[in-house]
């Protein structure tokens, strides 16, 4: 999913790790290569080497949710080639040898680049992800922030009446929200 700031992308993703019955989330920021799929880590009692999974191997035949998916290095990236082409990842690290499955779909969700999608750019121009990666994608969800001062107002409206506790005895609900600018050219966005 790509699309504007503020328009539900991490509510979605949290709605699918509610859901589907195996399924692990992760941020771009917060993952590295070896986090989504393997390290070689030592065993502090018996000194032998062992495996660690990460979120792509403990995923397997479920939904890894990655959310800020342009914020993530692009060497984190470039393990996930493997992992989106062959549904395998290969370790061959401190003379550990071996091919696990990860039979995983990914389901991430990404900001356009400089934050407002430009439906004057084609998608791979808004996205700050390489073709290579991009191609092996299936779907690619555009979730855009229509700006519509009527339905603006009239949610904005309903939010301030829900939460406002505090209101002068005086004041409707719309003397509370400030009115909006006047910005035609903002109003004539649309939607791919």
């Amino acid at each position: 999913m790509v699309g504007d700031p503020s328009t539900a992308k991490s509510q979605m993703l949290r709605f699918v790790l509610n859901t589907a019955p195996l399924a692990i989330a992760t941020t771009g920021r917060g993952s590295s290569g070896v986090g989504l799929t393997a390290a070689v880590t030592t065993d502090k009692e018996t000194g032998e080497r062992r495996l660690e999974a990460g979120a792509m191997v403990l995923a397997d035949r479920g939904v890894v949710c990655i959310d800020e998916f342009d914020k993530m290095s692009d060497s984190t990236r470039s393990v996930l080639h493997e992992v989106m082409e062959q549904q395998t990842v290969s370790i061959a690290k401190a003379g550990i040898i071996t091919t696990l499955n990860a039979r995983t779909s990914i389901l991430a969700s990404a900001n356009p680049i400089g934050s407002k999608y430009n439906p004057n750019l084609p998608i791979p121009q808004n996205i700050d992800l390489p073709p290579t990666l991009l191609s092996r994608f299936d779907l690619v969800y555009l979730v855009l922030d229509k700006i519509d001062e009527v339905s603006d107002r009239r949610l904005a409206t309903h939010l301030v009446g829900m939460y406002l506790e505090d209101r002068p005895q005086n004041a409707s609900t719309e003397d509370i929200i400030v009115q909006f600018p006047n910005n035609n050219a903002n109003t004539s966005q649309s939607s791919c």
